[in-house]
């Protein structure tokens, strides 16, 4: 944990885990929720067995949105102000109705400096309002909302055409890493851990070279995914579809060998602000 620690002095992002039940209690209604959902990338299947020491990347690839879109013509409200230019790429939402919102904020119009969404709220198949939502912190990677909590507008016409996800410009990256073995034990503000555990996070960013989000489970969370396994070796972490052979250990290095890639496990993130740092907690569903 020191570098949590010492990103956390920074002021940067840091990320930990929290339980949230009224959120994962607004999941559980499908027809008045809506949330961002994306795919993990394939990867090379690592042969053979290697090491790994504390920090390590294990694994390099991308998140892909579940659904892409990119819209025929600008996009405007009734009173034709303009919401979404010609040709910009929105990422669809899971939700009982289609629902696809813009990846980054929009540059022009009346929603300038938001991340705006399309919404097919007459269930026809063709967008008929918009919402919008402050772009900050997480947002890029975490949405979700009730419909009945959010303040739609009317829309003219808007015609949206279906594009690969592999297609998409910008799409995140994503890495798996080991953090560290937990002997005996330690408490530190952000979160406990419990000793003779393995634990494991998650880096995301928006480019290849620069990932300062992380996404840290708490062993002791019992929601899925678990970021954690024995230290008892030799062990198996399962983690999104990734299966993880844990055969010695060295001080903190440890072998492993991959058994099985993440392939195409559906995950959704949510976060949560505080004074002086982001929570951020990833979901495999």
């Amino acid at each position: 944990m020191k570098v949590a620690i010492a990103v956390l002095s920074a002021l940067a992002v840091v990320l930990t885990v929290a339980p949230a039940p009224a959120v994962a209690a607004e999941l559980q209604d499908p027809s008045d929720t809506y949330a961002l959902f994306w795919t993990i990338g394939d990867h090379p299947l690592r042969d053979g067995d290697f090491w790994v020491k504390e920090q390590e990347q294990i694994v390099d690839t991308r998140l892909w949105p579940v659904t892409l879109y990119a819209v025929e013509s600008p996009v405007s409200d009734s009173s034709g102000a303009l919401l979404i230019p010609a040709g910009t790429q929105l990422v669809g939402l899971r939700a009982n109705r289609l629902v696809a919102c813009t990846q980054i904020k929009a540059a022009e119009g009346t929603a300038k400096g938001k991340r705006v969404c399309l919404a097919d709220i007459d269930g026809d198949g063709a967008p008929d309002h918009a919402f919008t939502r402050g772009l900050g912190g997480l947002d890029w990677i975490a949405l979700q909302g009730r419909f009945s909590d959010t303040k739609m507008v009317a829309i003219g016409a808007a015609k949206l055409r279906e594009l690969r996800p592999k297609e998409m410009s910008g799409a995140p990256y994503i890495s798996f890493h080991y953090q560290r073995i937990l002997d005996g034990g330690l408490t530190i503000p952000l979160t406990q851990e419990g000793g003779h555990r393995v634990r494991f996070h998650f880096k995301v960013g928006r480019d290849a070279d620069e990932r300062r989000v992380w996404v840290v489970r708490d062993c002791a969370d019992t929601r899925p995914p678990s970021f954690c396994t024995s230290a008892n070796f030799p062990s198996r972490m399962a983690i999104a579809g990734l299966d993880l052979d844990l055969l010695e250990r060295r001080g903190e290095d440890i072998r492993m060998r991959m058994a099985a890639p993440f392939h195409g496990q559906q995950v959704r993130f949510q976060n949560t602000s505080y004074s002086y740092y982001t929570q951020l907690t990833m979901f495999a569903e």
